[in-house]
């Protein structure tokens, strides 16, 4: 279990409320198919980096950034500061690594 503020959207606005999130024990391989070359695959052998991800959102690209901290087969967890956001894996555009380069 993690504790932290959540933020989630509804029509492009955000909300955030003080929450508990329970990440439940999928038993999923996100390496087998059919996850391989998947969001999920690549987001889930990242776990632990910092990425800032784009999701489109009623033809708007809303951005968030963070930690990732748990993959699904239809969400994403990053840890940014406070708060957790939980986002739609099928809704994301674009991700970006952040690097010590």
């Amino acid at each position: 279990m993690i504790c932290a503020r959540i933020g989630y959207t509804n029509n492009a606005e955000v909300f955030f409320m003080n929450e508990c999130v329970n990440i439940p024990e999928t038993g999923l391989d996100l390496n087998e198919p059919p996850y391989r070359g998947s969001w999920q695959q690549l987001l889930s052998n990242n776990i632990g980096r910092t990425v800032k991800i784009d999701y489109n959102v009623s033809s708007n690209l809303v951005t968030q950034q963070g930690v990732i901290l748990a993959v699904g087969v239809q969400y994403v967890l990053l840890k940014n500061k406070g708060f957790i956001a939980s986002g739609d894996i099928f809704s994301i555009k674009f991700v970006t690594f952040m690097c010590d380069c």
